[in-house]
Parts: C-alpha cells; structure tokens; sequence
C-alpha cells in the first residue's frame, strides 16, 4: 500500500472548529480516497480534480496534525523547563560555592534574582560562570520535589507532556548532560519528549511551566501560555516579572493550575 496526503484543511463553522483531513492511497491497484473527520471515516472512489490537486499539493504532508487538530481533537501540550523547574540549577550553586569557596557571600534564598549571577557581587561572576559550565555540573542537579512524580502524572493523566529547556550557550557539555538527566531521573522514554532550543517561541504547546520571569527566546509569537513555576525572582514586582501570570506554586498542586485535556485523541 502507497499513500499520499493531497488536502489537508480545517473548517470552521458556527465559531466551532473541526478537523477534517483528505487521504489518497492504492489498493491492490485501484485508487481510493478515505475522509477523516469529527463525524467519522468513510471511503470514496477519487474525483479526477482530486487527483490532480493530489499531484500538486503532495506536500501538504509536512502539514503536521497541531497545525491542524482543534484543542477538543488532541491532547494539551504542556511544555515544561527544566533549570528552576524539574531540576534544582540554584542549590547546585550554593552547595558547590559552600563545599569549595564558603567565603564567597550567598544570596539569602528568598532574595535570588535572575539569572543568579545578578544575586552576587560583579567580583564573583566568573567563579560562578566556571562553576556553572564546569563538566557534570548539569548532570549533578538534584530534581526539585514533587517535579519526577507529576511529570509521570500529567502523562498518565492524558496530557501531552514535553520537556522544552536552552541548553547554556557556553558551556559545550550541557546539551548531553540534560539529556542524561532526563534518561537518568525521568526514564530512557522521556529522552523522545525532551526538546532542547535557544528559542522557547518556536516550540508549538498549549502551556510552558518555566520559572524566567521571561520565556527564553523571541523569534515567533508564542502559542502557549507561560505558567511560572514559583520562584522568588518571578513573584510581582521583581525585574520583568509579570504579576497577572498564572504560577504553580508545588508540583502537587498541577492540577488546579493546568486545565484538564479534553480528549487525547488524535485523527
């Protein structure tokens, strides 16, 4: 069996919209068209238009189904970050400063800024720029409580969950090491859900859980909303912080803050 995609589009009527899709395949040498909709699949011989516009519009199969699949015809994609979200970037810090530069001053917790270099003095950044891209360093992070547990959850739960974080620009091993990460806490599976990018704002989703006051990235305008994941940097009236966003204050709490998907069918 052979298969091209010749129409792919999507209507909307009466402000409601529906998904509805063309497929042309061969069987046993004979040409068929199967319709894809909300009402269901039927089976048709092929117009000779159809076939024509097939031959002209094979490429309407890089058109991927969030293009067009409404919100009731998939599931949410939740989009989550990791440094400050899933994985405890600014504990790593502290300890790694207080185990090997105790006379260094730490920022009291509540008082971090972002990025955490702007919590201490101009005189200490390049210690902290060399401990931060230093090998292992992102492969150390501890996971933040409750993040492995409802990651698993969302999932289950029917949401299209994908790990979407910016590997730091100068350090060459950290794009590997969130990998291992991701392998390590969450489960070799979770590697095909993670989606490392300088730009947040190319990423398709419904949501983003991060904790920057400002989703990396500016490239597109987003289409997900950015939910802060609680941190003091993000909370009204720090830098840049937007106090009409919605925040996940714990992990557990994930639920009263991301609607639930309506379906986690897809055509």
């Amino acid at each position: 069996m052979s298969a091209v995609v010749i129409i792919m589009r999507l209507k909307v009527e009466k402000g409601r919209s529906d998904c509805a899709f063309t497929h042309m395949f061969t069987l046993r040498r004979r040409v068929l068209v199967l319709r894809a909709g909300p009402r269901g699949v039927r089976v048709q011989n092929p117009t000779r238009e159809m076939i024509a516009s097939g031959k002209r519009t094979s490429d309407a199969a890089s058109v991927t189904d969030a293009d067009c699949l409404s919100k009731s015809h998939r599931a949410t994609i939740v989009l989550v970050d990791m440094d400050g979200v899933l994985a405890n970037f600014d504990q790593r810090v502290f300890d790694v400063l207080s185990e090997r530069h105790p006379e260094v001053e730490q920022p009291a917790k509540d008082e971090r800024l972002f990025p955490l270099k702007n919590s201490f003095a101009t005189e200490h950044h390049a210690l902290l720029h060399a401990i931060m891209t230093e090998p292992g360093f992102f492969a150390s992070l501890a996971p933040i409580e409750g993040a492995v547990d409802s990651m698993h959850a969302m999932l289950a739960h029917g949401l299209d969950v994908r790990i979407c974080s910016a590997p730091l620009a100068s350090s060459p091993a950290c794009a590997a090491e969130k990998v291992a990460w991701v392998a390590e806490h969450l489960g070799k599976e979770w590697v095909d859900r993670l989606i490392l990018t300088r730009d947040k704002t190319y990423v398709r989703g419904d949501y983003l859980i991060d904790d920057a006051p400002v989703a990396k990235g500016s490239g597109l305008e987003p289409t997900w909303e950015h939910i802060y994941m609680e941190q003091p940097y993000n909370r009204p009236g720090k830098p840049k912080a937007d106090p009409q966003r919605r925040r996940l204050t714990r992990w557990t709490s994930w639920r009263e803050v991301i609607p639930q998907s309506t379906s986690a069918e897809a055509l």
